[in-house]
């Protein structure tokens, strides 16, 4: 099969591997989309010290389970993979799992045409949703992750929510605010090309916080989806967001 291999700083290439073999408990997924994570680019740029060139990149996978108890079946992959037998485990908080490991990362990953995860590691897509719609998952669990959190923590319909970074993290952000009926957030960003993005698909109202600060200067939350150190609120209004790809943070202010 097809793989896209990452072999160095700034450099890829098109191999021909064999196919996987699924082992117990593993099922082999035939790929159909997979996005391109902020980690994966990072990985390519010499940024990551974790991803050791040759390696497979991509995570953020959807498909057909070719083996496995759901053979045939439409599938999104959980990219996180865990011993499933430890405390954390246990408790539900298989990220913090100390055996954790990540397609992609040490193991190979989606850009390629089959990949091999846990049978643990999938779930089956509704009929309505497309692959190119689904392949849009495994982000968007950041996203409905952060609100979720960001509404345990007192923010309401019509609080004043600033989200740092217009990336796609950030704009993930913004339509999971809209979809749980949240009056529209700013969006403080740096880059020029992005805020006329923005504005022109009608996420949110931008602004470069180089420049200025919020409208009316009044900020109930603030959500973080840029990753950089230092004091958010300073990165408000007379700072610029640095570039990451860390998770969202909610912090109110």
């Amino acid at each position: 099969m097809k793989v896209l291999v990452y072999t160095g700083t700034n450099a890829s290439e098109i191999n021909d591997v064999a196919a996987p073999v699924a082992a117990d408990g593993q099922s082999v997924i035939d790929l159909s989309f997979c996005g391109i994570c902020g980690s994966d680019m990072h990985a390519w740029h010499g940024h990551d010290e974790r991803r050791i060139p040759p390696l497979v990149l991509g995570h953020e996978a959807v498909g057909t389970a070719l083996t496995g108890p759901l053979a045939s079946k439409r599938v999104a992959i959980n990219p996180l993979m865990s011993c499933n037998d430890c405390d954390f485990c246990d408790s539900g908080n298989h990220h913090l799992c100390t055996s954790r490991e990540l397609i992609g990362m040490r193991y190979p990953g989606a850009f390629a045409e089959q990949v091999m995860v846990p049978d643990a590691n999938l779930t089956v897509l509704a009929d309505h949703l497309s692959f190119s719609e689904a392949a849009l998952a495994e982000p968007t669990a950041v996203a409905v992750r952060v609100v979720e959190i960001a509404v345990r923590a007192g923010a309401a319909p019509d609080s004043a929510i600033v989200i740092l970074g217009g990336g796609a993290i950030g704009v993930l952000v913004a339509q999971v605010l809209a979809a749980r009926g949240f009056a529209a957030p700013r969006i403080a960003e740096t880059n020029a090309l992005r805020r006329g993005m923005l504005d022109g698909i009608g996420i949110a109202g931008s602004y470069d916080p180089r420049e200025t600060g919020p409208a009316d200067g009044s900020v109930d939350l603030v959500i973080d989806c840029v990753g950089t150190g230092g004091d958010p609120r300073r990165r408000l209004g007379d700072g610029a967001p640095g570039r990451g790809d860390r998770p969202c943070r909610a912090s109110g202010q």
